[in-house]
């Protein structure tokens, strides 16, 4: 069996880093799931988390030019068809996880499904608690499916035969040896959030189409931990 992963260590540090750089990004509840998106008419099932990967998550989202009034938008009803848009007011401030005057708020991001065979007995080490570094045994032909890039050059995946999803270094499976990756359609990522309307109910925005719109702008990651307009 070939092992391959990573030094008591290095998880330590990796950890650490993890730890400090998405606690306010991730959720606790964190999960990836897939979903059945359309784009360009074309509907594929894609991987969908509740949270934006990065050692300085972005884009910094702000609304109006003080944190006191509404903003009226065009998003859309569903991630999943966004070419149903619908108008919303919502309210002024920045929207970024690390944002101290945020309003509420969800985001997401969107990610082509990706899955990768096993071709030999192997192991993967990954974070269990902690510091602690865990081994999880593979046979030729199991599948790692629907990785996420975390932060500090680490990814989130799942084993396909038990669902376990775990957190290791990326390079473990994307690029190694021992490892095919299976041709899936590709799709540019996206990032979204799911916004309150001034009337109740809500709507979903995605990042790169909200900045184009008027009283709309990209505020700045003004330090680790604290961003600004």
């Amino acid at each position: 069996m070939t092992s391959f992963g990573i030094s008591t260590s290095r998880a330590v540090l990796s950890v650490l880093a993890i730890a400090s750089t998405l606690s306010a990004a991730v959720p606790a509840q964190a999960a990836s799931y897939r979903l059945d998106l359309t784009r360009n008419g074309v509907a594929q099932k894609m991987v969908v988390y509740n949270f934006w990967s990065g050692e300085y998550p972005g884009p910094v989202v702000v609304m109006g030019k003080s944190n006191r009034g509404y903003t009226k938008i065009v998003g859309s009803v569903s991630m999943r068809t966004p070419d149903q848009t619908a108008s919303c007011e919502v309210k002024n401030g920045i929207y970024h996880p690390w944002s101290e005057t945020q309003p509420a708020f969800e985001m997401f991001t969107v990610v082509g499904a990706t899955e990768f065979t096993a071709l030999k007995a192997t192991e993967v080490s990954y974070i269990k608690d902690g510091p602690e570094v865990a081994t999880i045994a593979l046979a030729a032909g199991d599948k790692i499916v629907d990785m996420v890039y975390l932060s500090e050059g680490y990814c989130r995946f799942k084993v396909a035969s038990t669902s376990q999803e775990i957190d290791a270094d990326c390079p473990q499976v994307d690029g190694n040896a021992n490892f095919q990756r299976v041709d899936m359609p590709a799709h540019p990522s996206e990032q979204w959030l799911k916004l309150q309307c001034k009337g109740g109910g809500s709507i979903y925005a995605e990042t790169d189409s909200l900045l184009k719109q008027k009283g709309v702008s990209e505020g700045k990651n003004a330090d680790f931990g604290s961003v600004s307009r």
